[in-house]
């Protein structure tokens, strides 16, 4: 089933539409819940990407609220509004790199069937 995983992977298709015809009936339902397998941990890992999206988010905006009323309050001329562009560009770059090197290989080990999606949108 790994190898047919795999074939269905490179031609992105189900791995049920390899087939025109299932002669025996275990077969056919193994490729039917190797599809449910594959979608569960999809979901599972999106799921988990997108949490990390929305934590990254979250904070971005209590920082960025944080940095309106420290310069609206503060002395310092412009420089606190560098805080905003320096967290929204800088930490994309970090959260993208996090997702590349530690999170992506993670994931796939916990979630073999799943594929990598955190660049969509």
């Amino acid at each position: 089933m790994d190898t047919l995983t795999r074939i269905a992977k490179a031609l992105e298709v189900p791995v049920g539409d390899l087939f025109s015809l299932v002669e025996k009936q275990e077969f056919g339902e193994a490729v039917e819940s190797l599809e449910l397998r594959t979608g569960r941990q999809q979901e599972q890992r999106d799921s988990y990407a997108k949490g990390i999206m929305l934590v990254y988010r979250g904070v971005g905006l209590v920082v960025t609220l944080a940095t309106v009323v420290f310069a609206m309050t503060a002395n310092f001329g412009w420089y606190p509004w560098l805080i905003i562009p320096v967290y929204w560009g800088g930490g994309q770059l970090v959260l993208e790199a996090l997702f590349r090197l530690k999170l992506d290989p993670m994931l796939n080990e916990k979630y073999p069937l799943s594929v990598a999606r955190h660049g969509e949108k």
